[in-house]
C-alpha cells in the first residue's frame, strides 16, 4: 500500500517543545510563556480521527497569559491551510485574525472574527493573488459594500448588504466590462425594475418585481428581437444525467486505499460552467476522504465540455454542484 502517513511529525512536535524564550524578571508578575499542547488528525469533516483517516492535522498552542490558543491547521502533505486562536480550551470561540490558504500555499482568505462571529472585512483571493471578494460583517451579519472581481482584477458584480440581506442597488458585469444585470433588492428580495442583457449590449430581458415575485416580462434575443418564451436551462452534461453516469462508471479508478480500509460516501463536487461548456474551478464542497476527494476532481477535470446555462436568453456562467457516490460491495 502506498505510503499516506505523515511523516516526521513526530520529530516535528518535538522541536515545537523546544521553544527559546527569555523571561523578563519583575517584582509584580510571574514568567509566563507559550507551551505546546500537541497535534490531532481531522478527518475531511473536521472530526478527530486517526493518522489513515485523516485529511488534516491540527497543531495547537497554549497561550497561558491571555487563555487563548494559537491553532494551526495543515494538509498532510504540511502546508499551512488556516492560522487563528481560540479563546477556550474547547475551541468553540474564534477571536481575531484567521487566515485561509490554498493546499498550494497561497492565501485564500482572512478576516477578524469576535465572540466567534465574523466582524468586520473579509477579503477574498483567487490563486493568482488577486482579490476575489470582499465584504463586510457586524457581529455575524453581512451588512455594509459587496463585490466580486474576476482573476484579472475585473469588477463583476457590486452590491451592498444590511443585516445579512442584499439590499439596494446590485449590478453585475460580462467580462468584456458591459453590463450583465442591474436591479433593486429590498430585504433580500427582488424589487422593481430589473434589466439584463447580452454580452453585446443587447436588452435581453426587462422583469417587473413585487416582493420577489415577477408580475410582468419581456424578452429579447441577441439580435434585439422580441422573444414571447423564456428560454432558461440548467448545464447538463451532453447526453443527459444517464451519459453522465455511464462517463463515470467507466472512468472513475477507486483509490487503492480507500479500497483498503473500505471508504465510502458521497462526494459532493462544485464547478463552474463557462459559457463555452468548459469545467472550470473544481473544488470539494462536502468530501469523504482526500482519496475519494481527489478522484472525483479528476473525474470532474477529465470530462467533455457540458451544454452550458441559460439564463434570460442568455449563455451564462453557471456554478454546478455534483454529487459523486462510491460504494463498495459487500
Amino acid at each position: 500500500m502506498p505510503n499516506f502517513h505523515l511523516k516526521g511529525i513526530n520529530k516535528l512536535i518535538g522541536n515545537i517543545q523546544k521553544i527559546l524564550f527569555v523571561v523578563l524578571i519583575s517584582f509584580c508578575a510571574n514568567p509566563v510563556f507559550s507551551q505546546d499542547t500537541g497535534m490531532v488528525y481531522l478527518d475531511v469533516n473536521w472530526r478527530q480521527t486517526d493518522e489513515e483517516s485523516a485529511t488534516y492535522y491540527r497543531l495547537i498552542i497554549e497561550q497561558p497569559a491571555s487563555e487563548e490558543y494559537i491553532i494551526s491547521d495543515h494538509f498532510l502533505h504540511g502546508q499551512l491551510y488556516r492560522k487563528g486562536v481560540y479563546n477556550s480550551r474547547r475551541l468553540r470561540s474564534r477571536s481575531g485574525e484567521f487566515r485561509k490558504y490554498y493546499n498550494t500555499g497561497e492565501l485564500e482568505s482572512v478576516g477578524h472574527y469576535q465572540s466567534n462571529r465574523k466582524d468586520g472585512a473579509f477579503e477574498h483571493f483567487h490563486r493568482n493573488g488577486e482579490l476575489r471578494v470582499i465584504e463586510n460583517w457586524i457581529l455575524g451579519k453581512r451588512t455594509g459594500d459587496y463585490a466580486y472581481y474576476d482573476e484579472k482584477g475585473n469588477k463583476r458584480e457590486e452590491g451592498f448588504y444590511q443585516d445579512d440581506y442584499k439590499e439596494g442597488i446590485w449590478i453585475k458585469w460580462w467580462e468584456n466590462g458591459l453590463e450583465d444585470s442591474k436591479g433593486k433588492y429590498l430585504r433580500g428580495k427582488r424589487e422593481g425594475e430589473w434589466l439584463f442583457y447580452h454580452d453585446n449590449g443587447q436588452l435581453a430581458a426587462k422583469k417587473l418585481y413585487e416582493n420577489g415575485t415577477v408580475i410582468s416580462e419581456d424578452f429579447w434575443d441577441i439580435n434585439g428581437n422580441n422573444c414571447w418564451e423564456l428560454d432558461t436551462s440548467e448545464p447538463q452534461y451532453p447526453g443527459g444525467e444517464k451519459a453522465l453516469l455511464q462517463f463515470i462508471n467507466e472512468n472513475v479508478i477507486y483509490p487503492k486505499m480507500a479500497l483498503e480500509y473500505r471508504f465510502e460516501g458521497v462526494v459532493y463536487v462544485g464547478f463552474m460552467v463557462d459559457k463555452d461548456g468548459s469545467l472550470q474551478e473544481a473544488r470539494i464542497m462536502k468530501g469523504v476522504h482526500r482519496t475519494l476527494d481527489k478522484e472525483s476532481v479528476r473525474l470532474i477535470n477529465l470530462m467533455p465540455k457540458w451544454i452550458p446555462g441559460i439564463n434570460n436568453n442568455r449563455t451564462v456562467r453557471t456554478e454546478f454542484i455534483l454529487p459523486i457516490k462510491f460504494e463498495l460491495g459487500a
